[in-house]
């Protein structure tokens, strides 16, 4: 071989050793050597190294560490691609300290993956100029990034209207300066206890937990106590536990594990929900939708959304109107719902719908007028708004949606609504199981659908069986004590029948049931509303009852197909369905309430 082609091989191995050597240095790993909130071998130093560097990079955790990384400085801000791997004993936690948000990233260039590790107590107060004003993501804030988790753990995060409060610097970057904090003020809308997916931003959660996370506060409304999912973004949740996750407001709370909102996608697929609750704040008469998911249009992006749900498990959502006025009736009023077996009365009112509007003060002075009655609850598992629902192979077990004294509870799993009509929504289920929800609703209230209501638009049922659900109204007899209401006012026959106490004096006049299982029809007034369709097909209806006060009406224990308010006569197509043992017998229609 002649020495030039011995020079040229010679270069062309010291070319591709250092392009080796250029991408290993792309590829940087880091290592997390103490639990420290700074400095040498802490995480947020890793993080610091890894966004100097340009290409994605990986930060693991020394061998043998375990224990929680207490944040003292504000929230880790993530720049470019970036993998957080969790070591598989899942021994690390990295916490808030209940005083700040944790991770926080923004832009399509933007990508984190986070696996096996603990994310606890973060807290957001910061206001942003969003909309009308937003706090959010309390453990995680995604604008328009790409936030892969694996096996991760949620516990204990918050979003919160917090005037007292600024917002949070993030650490500068090496050698930086950190940003300033956000300004404190009473925020329009607070979303995301744990994780806040904004802004065509993606997210991908599988097999992992969220629990007692939480929303609180916002003039407008809260929703997502675990995830809020809004403005054309796209969420994908696989095997993932949420429970213990709440939205409380003053106005409207929406989706106490989840929030679907502004043209957003979500997909659920498999998992549980279990005990979140969607409640208005004590006192206030608040209206609640969706105790475990709610879907519906958003502030910025006024269009609906699209949830698509299967083979997951819905059990003990709740959805719980306030009482008006009392703050230690309201908080009576829900422990008693929460306990009792049979039956604390759903109300759907017009005005519950309302709440749900993009305009959450219109629903602020329909809930708490000069009558003062408590506020509606819509969907004790999942809230339908405007938009698209498909279910399959899911079961729902035990939800209920809770109303306030003189409010509409509706859906005491499901409920489908409309918001100013123009935009009906459109509901799919197939294969599933509904056994002993419950709309309860309180005196002079409505009870509608206790497994499933439908105000507007179209409702479509296959091949899925309602056993055991309820309609009814909860009396309160002045001669029994709050922690026995429900064994006292809301005993059962021989047969398991539930049945309301008619020798106990009630608050108010009448309070009226509708449709044990499926409900159907207008239960508000509103411009360009379409009619309220209900197609049932290859299900099975079995036991299921309406239970009214003693001056009320119960009609449909099995479906009621009637509306409660002026609109189009609702529709009902029955195909091959089995009606058996459902109090009262047949389908009932009502001429509107106040006519």
């Amino acid at each position: 071989m002649d020495s030039s082609r011995r020079n040229g091989s010679r270069l062309s191995a010291r070319i591709g050793a250092g392009e080796r050597l250029e991408e290993r240095r792309l590829l940087a790993a880091y290592t997390v050597t103490n639990l420290l909130d700074a400095g040498t071998g802490s995480l947020r130093n890793a993080v610091q190294l890894a966004n100097a560097s340009p290409a994605a990079d990986t930060i693991r955790f020394a061998t043998g560490l375990s224990g929680t990384i207490a944040l003292a400085s504000g929230q880790i801000e993530i720049v470019g691609r970036l993998t957080i791997d969790g070591p598989a004993s899942r021994t690390i936690t990295v916490s808030g300290s209940d005083s700040s948000r944790i991770f926080s990233l923004a832009g399509a260039a933007t990508k984190l993956s986070i696996d096996d590790l603990g994310l606890a107590n973060g807290r957001a107060t910061d206001l942003e100029a969003i909309g009308p004003g937003v706090v959010r993501g309390g453990a995680i804030r995604n604008d328009g990034g790409t936030l892969v988790l694996s096996r991760v753990r949620f516990t204990g995060n918050r979003a919160v209207s917090d005037p007292a409060q600024g917002g949070q610097g993030g650490q500068g970057g090496q050698g930086g300066q950190g940003g300033q904090g956000g300004q404190g003020g009473t925020a329009a809308i607070v979303g995301g206890g744990a994780v806040v997916n904004s802004g065509g931003a993606q997210l991908t959660a599988t097999d992992c937990t969220f629990r007692g996370n939480s929303v609180e506060g916002g003039t407008k409304y809260a929703f997502g106590g675990a995830i809020a999912n809004v403005t054309d973004s796209r969420a994908t949740v696989t095997r993932c536990t949420f429970a213990d996750n709440s939205a409380t407001s003053t106005a409207a709370s929406y989706g106490g594990a989840i929030g679907n909102f502004g043209a957003s996608i979500l997909s659920v697929s498999g998992g549980a929900f279990t005990n979140n609750v969607a409640r208005g704040a004590a006192g206030s008469g608040a209206a609640a939708s969706g105790g475990a998911i709610a879907t519906r249009p958003g502030t910025v992006n006024t269009s609906g959304s699209r949830t698509t749900i299967s083979g997951t498990l819905f059990l003990g959502n709740r959805a719980v109107g306030a009482e008006a006025g009392d703050a230690h009736k309201s908080d009576a009023h829900e422990s008693d719902a929460h306990e009792s077996d049979a039956h604390e009365s759903d109300a759907h009112d017009s005005d519950a719908h309302e709440s749900d509007a993009h305009d959450s003060d219109a629903h602020d002075s329909d809930a708490r007028g000069s009558d003062a009655r408590g506020g509606n609850a819509n969907g004790g598992a999942l809230a339908n708004i405007d938009s698209s629902l498909t279910l399959s192979r899911s079961r729902f077990l035990g939800n209920k949606a809770v109303a306030g004294s003189g409010g509409m509870a509706c859906g005491g799993a499901i409920d489908a609504a409309s918001l100013f009509g123009g935009v009906a929504p459109t509901t799919t289920i197939d294969g599933c199981l509904f056994d002993s929800n419950q709309a309860i609703a309180r005196a002079a209230g409505v009870a509608f659908g206790g497994a499933c209501s439908n105000s507007e638009g179209l409702m479509v049922i296959d091949r899925t069986t309602f056993v055991s659900n309820s309609a009814l109204i909860a009396l309160a007899a002045k001669t029994v004590s709050s922690e026995h209401v429900g064994e006292a006012l809301h005993g059962s026959t021989d047969d398991n029948t539930p049945h309301s106490l008619h020798d106990s004096e009630p608050e108010g006049d009448r309070g009226s049931a509708f449709g044990g299982a499926l409900a159907n029809g207008a239960t508000s007034s509103l411009p360009d509303g379409t009619a309220a369709t209900l197609v049932l097909r290859f299900s099975t209806v079995s036991r299921n009852h309406a239970v009214a006060g003693p001056w009320g009406v119960a009609s449909g224990g099995g479906l009621f197909n009637g509306n409660l308010a002026a609109g189009l006569p609702p529709v009902v197509r029955i195909v091959a369905s089995r009606f058996v043992g459902n109090t009262p017998p047949g389908f009932g229609a009502v001429a509107p309430i106040g006519s």
